[in-house]
């Protein structure tokens, strides 16, 4: 081959390159036409909108709708493999549409609209009720002639299927005034209800802090300590905690009697909190002096007084020390260079 030859056939190859590349996009274009023309189109509104649209096979009934058949919200347009469907409408408060079963061919467009929703008659209503700050215990009476109807929960509260009428709402939170309100339930319908809790002047927030996290946390009231009075009951407290392998619950009872001995503090002085959660965790405490111990498996327990000031938040923060105890092993080996055939070793 000459040279003119080459460079003819190189120029060839350049000017046939973007041919064929549009060739195989234009290819790649028809086919994917060809395949969204394969399949069906469905359009459906309804009135209210936003129904949740089901598309299901013709076995399927209201009562076993799954999320898997979901298609989406009122109005929507979208394609559909051929086949026989059927069609759901949802919307809380309406009553569930569907329609007979209908086939879907490539190239079809199915219109349903507009889809007219019948509202139901619903014959309950439902309570969602929070607090601020929240894990406030809460209390719902309903008074009703010879029964008394009580709810307990811990906020935030969802409760349904509460039959319309006047509730009364108890709420309560250590550290904080309670609250409570009368509200009303109607068929149908969410009574939302968000409340902020009023500290007691007399008390602050305290957070309690563990380095690791997720130690359980009790803590004991001692008010009437001078701070010599409350280095000894520290001291005397983690005497007696020195080697203890029960429970962390038994461990918080020795706190309690130790701290609740005739020599450590009188009879008017004594208060015991108890326990309060898991680190990190936020408690609204009454002034005064305390005691905090902090328990973790695989942890010295860890003892830390703490003053808590009106209206003045605090934190309360520990380093763990993990067990120090362990046992040494020691491995010795010997060398013999004898021979034992009675063994086969040469």
């Amino acid at each position: 081959m000459n040279d003119l030859q080459g460079k003819c056939e190189v120029m060839a190859y350049k000017t046939a390159y973007p041919v064929i590349t549009g060739l195989l996009i234009l290819a790649f274009l028809i086919s994917g036409t060809m395949a969204e023309s394969q399949k069906g189109v469905i359009y459906i509104n309804s009135a209210p909108s936003g129904a949740e649209i089901y598309l299901t096979n013709v076995s399927v009934t209201p009562d076993n709708l799954t999320v898997s058949d979901t298609e989406g919200l009122t109005p929507r347009e979208f394609f559909v493999e051929n086949g026989t469907y059927r069609l759901f409408l949802k919307k809380y408060g309406y009553i569930t549409w569907w329609n007979q079963s209908f086939t879907v061919t490539p190239g079809t467009y199915l219109n349903f609209s507009t889809v007219t929703l019948t509202p139901n008659n619903p014959v309950y209503g439902a309570i969602h009720l929070d607090t601020e700050p929240s894990d406030a215990d809460l209390t719902l009476h309903r008074e009703i002639p010879n029964i008394t109807s009580l709810i307990y929960s811990k906020t935030p509260a969802s409760v349904e299927s509460l039959p319309p009428g006047t509730y009364i709402y108890n709420i309560t939170r250590t550290g904080y005034y309670p609250k409570n309100g009368i509200t009303e339930v109607t068929a149908g319908n969410v009574t939302e209800l968000r409340l902020p809790l009023d500290p007691i002047p007399e008390t602050a927030p305290v957070t309690f802090r563990s380095e690791p996290t997720n130690a359980d946390v009790f803590i004991l009231k001692i008010d009437g300590m001078d701070t010599t009075q409350l280095n000894a009951a520290v001291m005397k407290v983690e005497s007696a905690l020195d080697g203890f392998n029960g429970t962390h619950e038994e461990a918080a009872i020795k706190i309690e009697s130790v701290v609740s001995s005739e020599d450590m503090l009188p009879d008017g002085l004594k208060t015991t909190i108890g326990a309060i959660g898991n680190t990190t965790t936020k408690q609204q405490l009454y002034a005064g002096s305390y005691l905090a111990a902090f328990f973790k498996d695989r942890y010295d327990v860890l003892i830390k007084p703490f003053n808590v000031t009106a209206s003045v938040p605090s934190t309360v923060e520990a380093q763990l020390v993990p067990y120090t105890n362990y046992v040494q092993v020691y491995f010795e080996t010997n060398v013999d260079n004898d021979d034992h055939p009675e063994l086969s070793i040469p």
